[in-house]
């Protein structure tokens, strides 16, 4: 779909935008009433650098602070952003603007997350056995940290049903970042202590367990009652096939 000089495309909750200025770059705003209307409103110009980001000159601002600024006034983020915070981008990438992706947290963390956390993202490069992937609800004011296993992991073995998924709830984010730098460290030995883990709330998810049908058995995507499944496969040949990220999920509670 094009608007004016924009070109936007719809996935699920996330609005993902391109200029012909930004090249192979896109921007991604959460599908929030009426933010697309206004974000449209201005031209954005692509900064380039280690993190590059949008900035509107008209409105001396980057994107990623006009789209908090939409959700909370202008005066009430101001008054967020006093006493050396910044917006910090949860996964280091400074044109993913969604909501979730956003959270305010002070400077020093800021520093301590590119110095620590960030690198170990960028540095692993074998087939993960579990992913990490951090989201911030806005509307609950939690962390949420959301562990995916690409290899069956059995909470309670006798059960004979494997974890899918981890989901770690913070109220403050000194204890997330604790779990998060202790998660991605323990990539290499491809396991951790789950009694270590400093969240407030926690939750598990049990993987689905699919009886594959004759012509199904040579497929990486099963379908089942309109719903799509990735069928797992991370120890390579012709078929290879695992997470490499999860989107966010609302609990629901």
């Amino acid at each position: 779909m094009q608007a004016g000089n924009m070109s936007i495309e719809h996935i699920g909750n996330a609005v993902y935008l391109n200029r012909d200025q930004w090249g192979d770059k896109r921007a991604c705003i959460s599908d929030y009433p009426g933010l697309l209307d206004e974000v449209q409103r201005y031209t954005w110009t692509l900064k380039t650098g280690n993190h590059p980001y949008l900035w509107c000159g008209k409105l001396n601002s980057s994107l990623h602070k006009f789209v908090l600024s939409y959700i909370y006034g202008e005066d009430k983020l101001e008054n967020m952003l006093a006493n050396d915070n910044i917006i910090e981008h949860l996964d280091n990438d400074g044109l993913n603007c969604s909501y979730d992706n956003l959270h305010i947290i002070s400077s020093d963390y800021n520093k301590a997350k590119a110095f620590t956390i960030d690198k170990k993202l960028n540095s692993y490069k074998n087939i993960p056995s579990y992913v990490t992937d951090v989201y911030y609800s806005h509307e609950k004011q939690v962390y949420q940290m959301q562990v995916f296993f690409n290899r069956d992991i059995f909470f309670e073995k006798q059960s004979g049903i494997p974890i899918q998924s981890f989901y770690f709830q913070y109220d403050a984010f000194p204890y997330l970042y604790i779990d998060w730098l202790y998660l991605l460290e323990s990539l290499k030995k491809s396991e951790f202590d789950i009694k270590t883990i400093h969240a407030q709330k926690v939750f598990a998810e049990k993987r689905p367990l699919i009886n594959l049908e004759e012509n199904e058995k040579d497929h990486v995507i099963i379908e089942r009652d309109g719903h799509l499944y990735l069928r797992l496969n991370p120890d390579g040949g012709d078929k290879a096939a695992f997470m490499v990220k999860t989107v966010y999920k609302d609990l629901g509670e």
